[in-house]
């Protein structure tokens, strides 16, 4: 596989998204940066975090999860002559595998957390 920049703590959610027919190609990019989920450590501000940090951070609910976003310092620039943004990645994308403890009706993930 060629890339990705892989950032420790993401190598099991990265081989879990391996075994998933679709989501290989997603990682193979030069540019490409992996990073673990980080919603398991606590912030500091007591019972604020709990929602991500325990209650979605379960086999059961939310079992694996990875950010991908593209590295725009090795990317090629298309159009060098614009003014550099204060936070160069523009966008990123999150891949979690979803648990039946997330199900409400039907076996239908439930969005309205």
């Amino acid at each position: 596989m060629s890339g990705p920049k892989i950032i420790p703590g993401a190598e099991q959610e990265l081989k879990h998204f391996m075994d998933i027919s679709w989501c290989p190609y997603q990682f193979q990019h030069r540019n490409a940066v992996l990073v673990p989920r980080l919603d398991g450590k606590q912030d500091g501000r007591g019972r604020t975090g709990k929602l991500f940090s325990q209650t979605l951070n379960s086999s059961s609910t939310i079992s694996h999860c990875i950010v991908l976003f593209h590295d725009p310092s090795i990317a090629p620039d298309p159009n060098p002559g614009a003014k550099k943004r204060w936070l160069p990645v523009e966008t990123c994308s999150v891949f979690y595998a979803l648990g039946d403890g997330v199900c409400g009706f039907g076996d239908i993930c439930h969005g309205g957390v």
